[in-house]
């Protein structure tokens, strides 16, 4: 172990450096308390200022020994992503075992699994940064092996200022080869938490890749349902078995965390079931891999789009064509002309002369201009603001899977110029995508004193949701023919997979005969 102690002498944090930052590791610095010892938050005074971090304090005797250490120091220095946890440091000093990292402010995601504040949108992009470090760890780099977590929970999952997901604790981890479909280890000491271990390797101790597939799979429903997997459910079912029970039944809207359950999509809820229930398959060669899984969650993303919704509206606001409205990210607004909207990146994805469609396109305003606070918006198209369950703002650049809008001209206010936007991450044919684009040629926006035409609006609005549903439809159809070639290509190395596994079960079984000879062996000789 001096090697590896020498290796990474460069992470060694001193012992009176950490007494110092976590106040001698005072109870008032304690943020966490588990099977392996304690968290304390602290700051870490070096040359360059002061740096937040989080110290685990190992104890051996809750059963973090000396290798788990070391294995935790030797995978966080070599495997580094934005979604995996950094480590800053590390102490050895006088018997303790500590590790340093970088400082996560909102703590671990199985504490906010029923915030009411924690919305659809912020949950989905969760869930999406946990599957792209996952994906990173099981298709590292050339150089660097494959690494099974072995212990996927929600309690693993920490989220930074910015709700960012890490994946974190990798005490328990194991490598194996990389860049190889599939990774066989047959383990003696079955490790993981109750609730999330795959069922296959409970029975055989056989550990492959897709066990953190399993464990990610009952994290991903966590997050849906609003509620860990521990305990019973519905008086007779565990976890999984009532998320299979309502999958099967077509009624996932039973089981949504009630506070949610308004916000999703449907084809967004769709997305999402689809691929966190294949994670949970018996056959662990019909589980998806990470990459498929975090492709198929920004799919449930994009099906959602960066909807804003407004706050509580206590009473119907009307929208009057010319006039000016306004929407803010200051919470608690709701006046004649300035509602509030609860995500504030919502400031971001709007310019002045942007269209932001309300109600699917009901409605629609023209983006003045903003501040750090507010969007002053020209209404185009009235009628009636209604409570938040009715109301969904959007950016125009993402209404639509393939939009082209109405770009104003900011020097005369003129709705006059045809714009088209990128298209983000939506299947389609080269073919669909061109006739779209002369159907667009065909609207041309005539002005008007007001810069704008009442009927040509309505015209270029009713194609574009026309247009709209044509390709959500092609891309379900395109998603669906992704599946069934992924399944075949899959069942085409069930064979190879199959021997590869029972030729290790074979080998270990020889293994254990020949020990068993050489025993008879042995004593018979004595």
């Amino acid at each position: 172990m001096m090697s590896v102690e020498k290796q990474f002498v460069h992470l060694k944090i001193q012992l009176a450096d950490i007494i110092s930052a976590t106040n001698n590791f005072s109870e008032e610095n304690c943020i966490g308390k588990g099977g392996f010892g304690n968290v304390y938050k602290g700051d870490l005074v070096h040359s360059k200022g002061k740096t937040k971090v989080a110290v685990k304090r190992l104890v051996s005797e809750f059963g973090q020994g000396n290798s788990e250490f070391w294995k935790e120091v030797i995978m966080l220095s070599v495997y580094r992503h934005d979604n995996i946890i950094t480590l800053l440091g590390f102490c050895d000093e006088m018997s303790e075992k500590i590790l340093v990292y970088d400082y996560v402010s909102n703590k671990s995601l199985d504490l906010h699994l029923d915030n009411k504040d924690l919305n659809w949108v912020q949950r989905l992009t969760i869930c999406i940064g946990a599957a792209r470090g996952l994906a990173y760890l099981h298709n590292p780099a050339n150089t660097h092996q494959r690494v099974l977590h072995r212990d996927i929970k929600s309690s693993n999952v920490l989220l930074d200022e910015n709700w960012n997901a890490k994946i974190a604790d990798f005490g328990l981890s194991k490598f194996g080869p990389a860049n190889q479909q599939y990774t066989f280890i047959v383990s003696n000491n079955v490790v993981g938490t109750i609730g999330y271990c795959d069922p296959l390797y409970l029975e055989s101790g056989l550990l492959t890749k897709e066990s953190d597939v399993y464990s990610f799979g009952v994290v991903l429903f966590e997050v849906l349902c609003g509620r860990l997997c521990i305990g019973k459910y519905d008086n007779s079912h565990t976890f999984t078995q009532l998320v299979r029970k309502h999958y099967k039944e077509d009624n996932m809207y039973g089981i949504i965390f009630s506070h949610i359950k308004d916000e999703i999509h449907p084809n967004s809820l769709k997305a999402f079931t689809t691929i966190a229930y294949q994670c949970l398959k018996r056959d662990h060669k019909r589980r998806p891999l990470m990459t498929e899984i975090a492709t198929q969650l920004e799919t449930a993303l994009n099906y959602q789009g960066p909807e804003v919704r407004s706050g509580d509206v206590p009473k119907p606001i009307p929208l009057q064509e010319g006039k000016e409205f306004n929407f803010t990210i200051k919470s608690g607004v709701s006046t004649n002309d300035t509602v509030s909207v609860n995500y504030d990146g919502f400031i971001n994805d709007v310019e002045p002369g942007d269209i932001v469609l309300v109600d699917g396109g009901m409605m629609s305003l023209a983006v003045k201009s903003k501040t750090k606070s507010l969007v002053k918006c020209e209404v185009i198209d009235g009628g009636e603001l209604k409570s938040r369950s009715n109301l969904t703002v959007r950016r125009k650049s993402a209404s639509l899977p393939s939009i082209t809008g109405l770009k104003s001209n900011k020097s005369t206010g003129n709705y006059n110029q045809i714009e088209e936007k990128k298209i983000p991450n939506t299947p389609h044919s080269t073919e669909s995508l061109n006739q779209l684009k002369e159907n667009l040629q065909m609207i041309e926006p005539k002005e008007s004193k007001a810069g704008k035409s009442v009927d040509d609006v309505e015209k270029l609005k009713s194609t574009l949701q026309n247009m709209y549903a044509e390709l959500d439809n092609e891309r379900e159809a395109s998603a669906t023919a992704a599946s069934e070639a992924l399944s075949m290509i899959l069942r085409l190395q069930e064979e190879k997979a199959k021997m590869q596994m029972e030729a290790l079960q074979y080998k270990k079984m020889m293994e254990e005969q020949s020990e068993i000879r050489s025993r008879s062996f042995a004593t018979n000789q004595e």
